[in-house]
């Protein structure tokens, strides 16, 4: 019997996915000329991930009936080790009862329980293992990990028996470049001490050690250093080699110890030299061992496999189509011969199509052939609905001072002999300030510091466009010195998207208030910019962020912009004491999750008793009608001694519930740690004494405390604001959404992560520019004197505002979907809080600029979070974020504007909240084009969710409705309309909403040429699939005057979409 599958994993998949899994499958189990190997090359954005799923799915079944196979090994393969760690959740069908782990080939061993049968699953035991190829199968940096070493140190202690000084020895050969023996010993080997290693593994190492010369040196290098204090030069070359060595063989053991039965290449093209032996060198040869093992098969998943489409200078430089088509081929076929073939179908397909031939049967022949091993789903022509904005208007014209400015730059590049292209220019503002990875900016570094050099570039520095870093501590206001910026800024700044904390939902449950009732739900989307140079990700994520904090800051009496300044800004909303006692319970209760009055304040429940969307002020006079059951009855008083009831009452209306007892009986500090945003993957959290005061003091309210003052006259209108507006019944509700009635989510369990979620909303209203955003949307004083009451009341007020509550439960649906956590267990469901929490409290980035006043000072700072950019031209802490602000892009939080280069162009998913790409500079290939629109163009979009919503929001309105985006998704996909295929509703969907293309090309520029050769290129590349010379063929088509006979076209297009029924 094969182990149950996770909820949904069949139905999930849409009928084009479910044909693809099937024929994957049959091709690489059941048919008799399998070669085991087959590519799912779906176009970008369709979903591969779920159909290796299903393939998984079907091969658990299949190899149930198996007999010589014992476990069944599952191995996931792809270039980051962030993305490693989520899909291997995802791809784990069975549930929880197999092992799944993300790690390095060689510490495999430190995971006993992967290679392990388990007991608690029906069917056979599963393992599903992920590796990254930069950590597992290519050892560069030959030294490996401080953990590595640490384990490698205890195999050789105990197996060749070191003890003492020997051991001393052997401790410092292994130390690598940790600070101290100590340290190592302390930190490292005392972790990997306190696991046992995988017998199989251990044991194949060490026989492999026995029979290798590394055991002679190994020995030879102790007795050397035993007695010494430290290494010598050539000791430490010695130890590196030997090291080196040692790693490779774990590696290799860990190989053999593992017997996959499915092997998944995940976005292969990042490291396909893996796949050839002939030129991968060691690497290529240790994966090999994987893919050529009895009973491996092997799946390859890519949208771009190999280059569709080269110009004749890319294929000449050896980065050409065909030769990446033909070595693509040879792999999945095993053998060259059936390659060959394939490639005379190939030329005469092309002779044909060039003389104007029919082509049809060639062109069977060639897809019969092709299928085998490849299938490939695109959208249909007709769906690509994409709406191209050029950039006229005053905004995109070029200014004479920014003429003036290239000028000096071309004198600056002059003097200093360095290359200056014009489109360096066109593409980043303030270039001498952003100059960091080019060429002219190290030239000019370099000269500043030769006094004679230093003389003549002063003078020329002043007539550049430049920022003065006093301008920007004063926050004095900076022109945007390039007419793409003021584009943008025009289009992201002037709308007042500035004064949004988050997008507005797509599917809202009321009208909007307060700034987001001045901007068009509609037409607002997160923005996605591609930039050819490096330094305009920068330029544009700094400049940006300035200009939205300057404008948020300004009438506030924080003026000054230096960290200094920042750092003395009073925050509100901490947990204060007075006198030993708590002292901002009000605070508490906005983020203290309150269960009855959140169902009782429900604005989908409003959303259904109103014909049509409400007010803010019809919603709350509402949710007041809805309170006082809950709370009771208003005072007469306004006196501030009865304050202590806005925030008992809302709390109290749990007493003597199941929730005030869960509540009550569990441990305080459990409840401490969820407010402050800890989850179990956490660990302990740091908890302040203050938090845990007012914790207590709200049990209190939960068992016999009440206050002893009058009611206040407003307590009604409070308690209905909170019901509503407070963060902590937002996330309850949001999270409630997701519940089942066959899930193992405790009450208690649903409170904490409803708490851990609200947590990461009081980050987002502690920062700074919130604060005075607030002040500034409120009262328009922009004063910081207001008491913490004004502002706990003003955060809820703004969360019923911007919709927060329809918001949140579309990011939730969304995140669930996406996250692979299963959301049906306590630690799942606060997993899920934890992860939303870290995207929504994301920290903020900081810039720096070349200060051209002080070339060897710390720069000009720029701290960033409305505008980030996605990667960097050094591999520094910034790339070490990419996987958090990427997540922070996918939520509906800041930043709402993503700068990046060809680093986020492949492989990565933006299309949460965006669907907007903004071509800052234009591709040279029409492959690299539909790469970057393919970022937004995927599963459930922002666009998708837009008209989805707008079609079907009675379904979503629905009685007894628990999820409303699983509802409208339902009622979308049960439409009697084929004329869109089974791409929709997820994938295509009619409507207002549409991928939004903008291209920043410059009036009477050679952009204007770019685009229109674009254009021409992407309506026929596809028809030069596996030929040589690409351009000469589509340049031949299109004299022969292809491009219009749609007809022809179609005639000449290579189909590999599976066949839609195949037999399992």
């Amino acid at each position: 019997m094969s182990p149950e599958p996770q909820r949904g994993v069949e139905s999930t998949l849409s009928d084009f996915q479910r044909a693809t899994a099937e024929h994957a499958f049959r091709r690489l189990f059941r048919d008799a000329d399998s070669s085991r190997r087959f590519l799912v090359a779906d176009e970008t954005g369709l979903g591969k991930t779920h159909v290796a799923r299903g393939v998984i799915r079907k091969t658990l079944d299949h190899l149930q009936d198996v007999d010589d196979v014992e476990r069944i090994d599952i191995i996931y393969v792809c270039s980051n080790a962030d993305i490693a760690a989520q899909n291997i959740r995802k791809l784990n069908v069975t549930g929880s009862g197999s092992q799944s782990v993300a790690t390095r080939l060689s510490l495999l061993i430190t995971q006993p329980d992967v290679l392990s049968p388990a007991e608690d699953i029906e069917g056979k035991p599963t393992t599903f293992v992920a590796f990254t190829p930069a950590t597992s199968f290519q050892f560069g940096w030959q030294m490996g990990t401080a953990t590595e070493r640490a384990v490698l140190y205890l195999l050789m202690r105990e197996h060749l028996g070191l003890r003492k000084a020997r051991a001393t020895a052997a401790e410092r050969i292994f130390q690598g470049a940790v600070s101290s023996r100590r340290r190592f010993v302390q930190a490292y080997v005392a972790s990997v001490r306190a696991r046992p290693f995988e017998r199989t593994i251990r044991g194949r190492f060490l026989e492999a050690f026995d029979r290798s010369p590394e055991r002679t040196s190994l020995d030879l290098l102790v007795d050397e250093v035993t007695g010494r204090r430290s290494l010598s030069a050539g000791q430490h070359e010695a130890a590196r080699k030997i090291v080196g060595s040692l790693r490779r063989m774990l590696a290799r053991a860990a190989v053999e110890a593992l017997e996959p039965d499915l092997v998944i290449l995940d976005e292969f093209q990042r490291f396909r030299d893996l796949l050839d032996v002939k030129s991968g060198g060691e690497a290529a040869e240790l994966a090999n061992e994987f893919f050529t093992q009895a009973d491996a098969h092997v799946l390859l998943l890519s949208a771009t496999p190999y280059k569709p489409f080269t110009y004749a200078e890319e294929a000449a430089d050896g980065g050409g189509h065909y030769e990446d088509f033909l070595k693509t081929l040879e792999f999945l076929a095993h053998s060259e011969e059936p390659v060959e073939s394939l490639r005379l179908d190939l030329d005469a397909l092309r002779q044909a199509a060039l003389s104007g031939e029919p082509t049809g049967a060639i062109r069977d022949r060639v897809q019969a052939q092709l299928r085998r091993w490849i299938g490939r789903t695109e959208r249909p022509v007709a769906a690509r609905r994409t709406t191209t904005f050029d950039t006229p208007g005053e905004a995109s014209r070029v200014r004479a001072e920014d003429f003036t400015g290239y000028v000096a730059l071309q004198h600056v590049a002059n003097e200093v002999s360095a290359p200056l292209s014009v489109e360096y220019w066109k593409s980043s503002p303030y270039f001498l300030n952003f100059l960091t990875g080019y060429r002219v900016g190290e030239h000019v570094r370099d000269a500043m510091k030769v006094p004679e050099q230093r003389a003549r570039l002063l003078p020329l520095f002043g007539g550049a466009q430049r920022i003065a870093k006093s301008d920007v501590e004063d926050f004095r206001a900076l022109e945007w010195a390039n007419p793409r910026m003021r584009v943008l800024a025009e289009e992201t700044l002037e709308p007042g998207w500035w004064r949004l904390l988050w997008m507005p939902p797509s599917l809202p449950y009321h009208q909007p208030g307060g700034p987001y009732a001045s901007v068009d739900p509609t037409a607002i989307t997160k923005q996605l910019i591609f930039s050819s140079w490096v330094a305009a990700p920068s330029a544009i994520a700094s400049l940006l962020s300035y200009e939205v904090g300057r404008r948020i800051f300004v009438g506030s009496r924080e003026s000054e912009n230096t960290p200094a300044a920042r750092a003395a800004i009073s925050s509100r909303l901490d947990y204060r004491m007075a006198d030993e006692r708590p002292a901002s319970m009000s605070a508490l209760a906005v983020f203290w999750p309150q269960p009855a009055l959140a169902r009782a304040t429900d604005p989908l429940d409003a959303a259904r008793e109103h014909t049509e969307p409400p007010s803010v002020e019809r919603l709350l006079e509402w949710a007041r009608s809805r309170v006082e059951p809950l709370v009771g009855p208003a005072g007469e008083t306004s006196s501030t001694m009865s304050a202590a009831w806005h925030w008992f009452a809302p709390i109290a209306t749990e007493r003597g519930g199941p929730r005030a007892r869960e509540l009550l009986e569990a441990r305080r500090s459990t409840l401490v740690e969820a407010m402050v945003g800890a989850s179990p993957e956490d660990g302990q959290a740091d908890v302040p004494r203050a938090l845990d005061a007012h914790v207590e003091q709200a049990l209190r309210a939960l068992a016999d405390w009440a206050p002893d003052s009058e009611r206040p006259a407003d307590l009604l209108a409070t308690s209905a604001l909170l019901g509503v507006g407070a963060p902590g019944n937002i996330a309850w509700r949001a999270l409630s959404r997701l519940r089942r009635p066959d899930d193992q989510v405790s009450g208690l369990g649903h409170w904490r992560a409803a708490a851990v979620l609200a947590s990461g909303l009081r980050s987002l209203f502690m920062r700074p520019d919130a604060m005075f955003l607030l002040d500034s949307v409120y009262t328009g004083s922009g004063s910081q004197g207001d008491e913490d009451g004004a502002y706990w009341r003003r955060v809820a007020r703004y969360c019923v505002d911007g919709g927060l509550q329809a918001v949140l439960d579309e990011y939730i649906h969304h995140l669930a979907g996406e996250s692979g956590v299963d959301t049906t267990t306590d630690d799942g469901l606060a997993a899920l809080a934890a992860a939303a929490r870290r995207a929504m409290a994301i920290r903020e980035s900081v810039y720096r600029a070349t200060d051209i006043d002080n070339f060897d000072g710390e720069g000009i700072a720029f701290p960033s979070r409305y505008a980030l950019r996605f990667g960097s031209a050094r591999h520094t802490q910034d790339e070490a974020r990419l996987p958090e602000v990427r997540a922070a892009f996918n939520s509906p939080f800041w930043p709402f504007v993503l700068a990046t280069t060809s680093v986020g162009q492949e492989g990565i998913d933006f299309h949460w909240w965006c669907h907007s790409i903004v071509h800052w500079n234009l591709p040279g290939n029409p492959v690299d084009f539909e790469q970057r629109e393919g970022r937004v163009d995927r599963y459930k979009g922002h666009a998708i969710r837009k008209n989805v919503a707008a079609a079907h929001r009675s379904a979503a309105l629905a009685p007894g409705v628990g999820d409303p985006w699983t509802a409208v998704f339902e009622a979308a996909a049960a439409e009697d309309d084929r004329d869109l295929g089974d791409l929709t509703p997820y994938w295509i969907y009619p409507g207002d909403a549409q991928l939004q293309r903008r291209i920043m090309a410059l009036p009477l520029s050679r952009d204007e040429e770019r685009w229109a050769r674009l254009q021409d290129s992407l309506a026929l590349y596809r028809l030069a699939f596996g030929q040589p010379r690409q351009e000469d063929m589509i340049a031949a088509l299109q004299r022969r005057g292809v491009t219009a006979e749609q007809e022809r076209i179609d005639e000449l297009r290579i189909d590999l979409r599976p066949p839609t029924t195949s037999g399992s």
